[in-house]
């Protein structure tokens, strides 16, 4: 492990704005590329769609002839990939884009009802009637739910609602599609064209309602367009702080940015995570740089065993320094009355402290704001051999614990972890998405990271039985102090 530095070594304003500009631009350098992509396939669609539709469909049309079978399959299939390609384009933070392809949709469908009412109206025989109708109705069901997700001003929910208007079009376009084509070979003894239509609504349908599949088709789509995974760790540092400038970020953190000294920690701190003023009047303002660690704990680890773990490493601290160490610890350090914009500042935060320094118990792997905080701290610059671990587990069940710490490397999945506010693991899995497409990609970049927390536990372990076998304790029992 490296020394410790000092904070103008650890902290500097110019170059740390280069890293968050960087960072910035890196993530509009991947939306660019991504939704260009999608944008290019889209007009490719939509050109062959109008060349099939005008040359080809149109004409059978106007002849008064059965459109054939390919024809039909060849038109709707375009049309459906339109729909598909345009709603796979936007990031699932783009709001203004996510607004333009609903808006876009709405005019296309309203456009499309207008024209064929100013031409057909409302038929002639009982069957175009019925016919006429449900495609007037199935359009406008697309247009109402693409209306409503305009109105949604969360980007996620904006981002559900706009694949629930693709399933408010295809879903009744496959149940209309077959109805066509049972009447039409119950009464005429033929199979007509609209059995073709069939097959590219159940397949849109099937894309729309299957996440797992959109997120592996857009985690491929990233690696092809950007295949330096670190230029993908750099977009996610982006999301997090979000779309302040660079100079303002730092300022702000430098700004809102508290330490306090380890000997005012208690047990009592530890108990639950429920804002306490009390507890806020600990930490005082400090520079970047100044601050020794940065504590990375789950609040449903036991509370005692974390407690006994901060002492053992505030020991092994003094008695390499010689002086107690100045911690961050998001209880006190966060200002309850403005969290979120606390948060914004985490990578910066990060960044200035020395180390990382990791208690991981049985639950650590499960809670996202942990495996964000790992993350980040690699991502904007920090080395993994500065990461310190501490394995927490209970008194007279050390060995329990450990068993239960190591399972749960082996089944991480980011999907899986949980947040006290849903509305941050909303936002969280977003910047996953933004960055790499899908939480497969993600899972796979984080075991690369916490494998060196995995190995370091697995230290511990062995550490802990030999100090077993010879009788003495790799963990003693250290006092537990109150307010």
């Amino acid at each position: 492990m490296r020394a410790p530095t000092q904070s103008g070594d650890v902290f500097c304003d110019a170059d740390f704005q280069k890293h968050i500009q960087r960072s910035q631009r890196t993530l509009g350098v991947l939306r660019r590329r991504v939704v260009g992509t999608w944008l290019a396939l889209t007009i490719a669609n939509a050109t062959l769609y109008e060349i099939h539709y005008f040359m080809d469909y149109a004409w059978h049309m106007v002849a008064q002839e059965d459109v054939p079978f390919l024809t039909h399959l060849a038109v709707k299939s375009f049309f459906d990939a339109r729909l598909l390609l345009l709603t796979l384009a936007p990031f699932a933070t783009d709001i203004c884009f996510m607004r333009f392809v609903l808006a876009n949709d709405v005019l296309i469908f309203v456009i499309g009802r207008l024209l064929t009412f100013s031409q057909e109206g409302f038929g002639e025989t009982s069957w175009e009637r019925v016919w006429l109708v449900s495609y007037y109705v199935r359009g406008s069901l697309t247009v109402c739910v693409a209306m409503c997700a305009l109105l949604e001003q969360s980007p996620q929910r904006l981002h559900e609602v706009m694949w629930l208007t693709v399933i408010a079009y295809a879903a009744p376009s496959v149940i209309d599609d077959l109805a066509r084509f049972a009447c039409t070979l119950a009464t005429e003894h033929r199979i007509n064209g609209c059995l073709a239509e069939v097959f590219p609504a159940m397949a849109l349908l099937c894309f729309a309602c299957s996440p797992r599949v959109r997120w592996a088709l857009q985690a491929r789509l990233r690696l092809w367009v950007d295949r330096k995974a670190a230029l993908r760790g750099a977009a996610s540092i982006a999301c997090l702080i979000g779309g302040v400038r660079h100079s303002e970020a730092v300022a702000q953190a430098k700004a809102r940015f508290r330490t306090l000294r380890f000997e005012q920690l208690t047990f009592d701190a530890l108990r639950t995570n429920a804002p306490d003023p009390r507890l806020g009047g600990l930490a005082a303002p400090a520079a970047l740089g100044d601050c020794d660690a940065f504590i990375s704990h789950s609040w449903h680890d036991d509370a005692e065993a974390k407690w006994r773990a901060l002492l053992a490493w505030r020991r092994d601290f003094h008695s390499a320094h010689g002086r107690e160490p100045t911690i961050w610890f998001d209880r006190c350090c966060i200002d309850q009355t403005n969290v979120d914009s606390d948060l914004r500042c985490l990578p910066i935060f990060l960044k200035g402290c020395r180390r990382l320094v990791v208690f991981c118990g049985e639950t650590y792997l499960s809670r996202l704001w942990c495996i964000i905080e790992i993350f980040t701290y690699v991502h904007m610059g920090g080395l993994v051999e500065d990461v310190q671990v501490q394995a927490v587990v209970r008194a007279g069940r050390e060995e329990e614990d450990f068993q239960s710490i190591m399972q749960t490397f082996s089944c991480f999945d980011v999907a899986a972890c949980r947040c006290f506010n849903a509305e941050d693991k909303h936002r969280l899995l977003a910047m996953v998405d933004v960055a790499y497409g899908s939480t497969h990609v993600f899972n796979t970049v984080i075991r690369g990271i916490v494998s060196f927390v995995h190995m370091s536990i697995h230290r511990e372990i062995s550490a802990s039985r030999s100090f077993a076998a010879t009788g003495c304790s790799s963990n003693p029992e250290l006092e537990i102090k109150t307010e």
